[in-house]
C-alpha cells in the first residue's frame, strides 16, 4: 500500500485533483509513505515557491510530525531547494555546516564528502579572499559587502561560512532590525557617525586624509540641516558655495579615488563651471545593506561559483553541489504497519 500525502498550492486547493497531479513540482507538500515504513518526499514549497500563508519550516515541521505518527522508518528525498537561484545545499551547508534539510534529520547519502566540502568551502578565510580576488574586477564590490556585513555583525566574522550565516540570519528576523533601509520614509537607525564614516573612508582606496573627509562630509551635513531634502546637483552647488569644491568618484582601474578642492568662502559655483570635473558619482554605486539577498547574491555567484583560479575550491563545490541525495532514519518501528 502506497500513500500520497499532498497539499496543493493556494490557487488549486479548492480544485479537484486531475491527472499528473502526482508529477507536479508546484504542490506546497508532496510526500509518499509505503506501508513498510520506506517513503520519499518529492518537493516542499513555501512562501518563495508560491505558499501564500505557511513556510517551507512550517510545512517541514508537518511532514516531520506525519512521518513520526505513521511510524515511519527511511524517508528519502532529493535536495534540489533554491533560494533566490542560490542551491540551499551548498549555501546553508557552507553557513550551517549542513543543508538546509539537515535541520530535521536528513543526511547526505555519501556523508562524508559533502561534509568535508562544505567544512573547506566554510572555513576560507575572509582576508584571504579579499586577497585572492586583488586582481579582478569584483574585488571592490567584494570587499565592500565583506566589510559592511563584519562592521554589523557583534561578533568578529574570520571565515566565508560566519559570514553567509550572519547574512542569512538577517534575512530571517526580517521585517525587524535590517542592516540597512531602503526606504525613503522616516527611519528610526541611528544616522552615521563620524566614526564609522572614518572607518568607511579607510576601508576605499582614498588618497585623502580622513580629517579633509570628514570635514568634507560635515560641510554636507551642515547644507542638508539648512535645507531638509535636495536634489544632488542642488546640494553640490550648496556645498560648493560654502567651502568645498567636490568630492569625485573615479572607478577606472578598479581603485576609487576621492578628490576634493578648496576654494575661498563665498565664491559661488557658477564661477567654477569650467573646474569641474566630467565624472560624476555613478547611479548605481555600491551600497551594501540595502538588499542582503542582492549582497548574498553577488557572494554566492563570485566565491561559490567563480572563485579565481583555484582548483581547490571549484572542486569542493562540485562534490558539494554533486551530492543530492538526503535520507533520514527513524526510530525502530513497532510494528509492520500501523497506518490504517
Amino acid at each position: 500500500m502506497i500513500y500520497h500525502l499532498i497539499i496543493p498550492n493556494d490557487k488549486g486547493w479548492n480544485k479537484p485533483l486531475g491527472d499528473g497531479v502526482l508529477e507536479l513540482q508546484t504542490h506546497l507538500l508532496h510526500g509518499v509513505i509505503h506501508c513498510n515504513g520506506f517513503g520519499h518526499l518529492f518537493c516542499v514549497n513555501g512562501i518563495e515557491g508560491g505558499s501564500r500563508y505557511l513556510l517551507g519550516r512550517e510545512i517541514m515541521d508537518l511532514w516531520d510530525r506525519i512521518c513520526i505518527l505513521l511510524n515511519a522508518e527511511k524517508i528519502s528525498l532529493e535536495d534540489s531547494s533554491r533560494k533566490h537561484s542560490m542551491d540551499l545545499r551548498l549555501l546553508h551547508g557552507v553557513a550551517f555546516g549542513h543543508s538546509w534539510f539537515g535541520k530535521w534529520g536528513y543526511r547526505c547519502s555519501h556523508e562524508s564528502n559533502y561534509l568535508r566540502a562544505i567544512k573547506i568551502l566554510g572555513s576560507l578565510e575572509l582576508n584571504k579572499i579579499i586577497h585572492d580576488f586583488g586582481c579582478t574586477d569584483r574585488y571592490v564590490k567584494i570587499k565592500k559587502i565583506i566589510g559592511f556585513y563584519r562592521d554589523w555583525s557583534d561578533t568578529k566574522l574570520i571565515t566565508l561560512g560566519e559570514v553567509i550565516k550572519i547574512m542569512l540570519s538577517i534575512k530571517s528576523q526580517a521585517p525587524a532590525n535590517p542592516p540597512a533601509s531602503p526606504s525613503p520614509g522616516p527611519s528610526t537607525r541611528a544616522p552615521l557617525n563620524f566614526k564609522q564614516f572614518s572607518d568607511l573612508i579607510t576601508e576605499t582606496a582614498c588618497e585623502w586624509p580622513t580629517r579633509r573627509m570628514e570635514y568634507a562630509g560635515q560641510v554636507v551635513v551642515d547644507v542638508l540641516k539648512g535645507k531638509g531634502g535636495m536634489l544632488r546637483q542642488e546640494l553640490r552647488d550648496a556645498a560648493l558655495e560654502l567651502h568645498v569644491v567636490m568630492i569625485n568618484y573615479h572607478t577606472n582601474k578598479r581603485r576609487h579615488e576621492y578628490i576634493i578642492k578648496e576654494i575661498g568662502k563665498g565664491t559661488l559655483a557658477s564661477d567654477l563651471t569650467s573646474q569641474r570635473l566630467s565624472n560624476e558619482v555613478p547611479e548605481q554605486s555600491i551600497i551594501p545593506g540595502v538588499d542582503v539577498y542582492k549582497d548574498l547574491l553577488y557572494l554566492y555567484n563570485s566565491l561559490l561559483l567563480k572563485y579565481p583560479d583555484s582548483g581547490v575550491v571549484a572542486a569542493e563545490i562540485k562534490a558539494a553541489l554533486n551530492n543530492k541525495n538526503f535520507v533520514k532514519e527513524y526510530v525502530e518501528r513497532n510494528s509492520p504497519c500501523t497506518i490504517q
